[in-house]
């Protein structure tokens, strides 16, 4: 009897798209959208992204309870995830950052959002929001939404997407500002976002589909 040889069949390419938010066939794009978030062991804090729309962060916001005169970075934090299987990253990548100036006198501090995209440490990309410039005072949420091109990246097994994200802020004049930074993907709104202006860090991010 002749001996049976072993078959080895090629591993297939990952052809499913259900772990996407959404796909553009005609594009060959799937995109994923990332939820900025926290989690706290003992006393260190992480910043990260997840898709899990469930997770509930541990602190819904980051605050800084008395915002500097002048222009200052108040807030500079990196959120990353680790892809286990190989990616390729490409396109328009759209952002939403929330915040939340307190202002104790009307018009004294503005703010923007800028977000830099990375792979591991290396800078791909950067976007800056519009300046959010409020006239009156109290807790005043904004929602930024902006996007920035990203260039073909091809991501291996192990390698972070970061987004770094920094909220510059320009105070002048007298009164206090305190500044709050919203990462939870439940959404809570802590008592300061709004409908209009609700508490989700999101990144969508383009994945280029191998479907030719």
């Amino acid at each position: 009897m002749a001996d049976v040889l072993p078959v080895n069949f090629p591993v297939p390419e990952e052809t499913s798209f259900t772990s996407y938010s959404y796909v553009d066939i005609a594009d060959g794009v799937a995109r994923q959208i990332y939820l900025g978030s926290h989690s706290k062991n003992t006393t260190t804090d992480n910043y990260f992204m997840t898709g899990n729309t469930s997770f509930y962060a541990n602190d819904i916001t980051t605050s800084v309870s008395s915002v500097s005169s002048g222009v200052n970075d108040s807030f500079e934090e990196d959120f990353n995830i680790t892809f286990n299987v190989p990616k390729v990253v490409e396109g328009q990548c759209f952002i939403n950052v929330p915040i939340v100036l307190d202002n104790s006198v009307a018009s004294n501090t503005n703010a923007v959002a800028v977000v830099t995209i990375k792979k591991d440490s290396t800078t791909l990309a950067t976007a800056t929001s519009e300046t959010f410039a409020p006239t009156g005072t109290g807790e005043l949420p904004k929602l930024f939404g902006f996007n920035v091109d990203v260039p073909r990246t091809v991501f291996g097994v192990g390698s972070d997407l970061v987004m770094s994200v920094k909220i510059t802020t320009n105070k002048s004049g007298g009164g206090t500002t305190a500044l709050y930074v919203g990462h939870d993907p439940r959404g809570r709104n802590g008592g300061v976002f709004t409908t209009d202006a609700p508490n989700y860090m999101a990144f969508e991010v383009p994945f280029k589909l191998d479907i030719e």
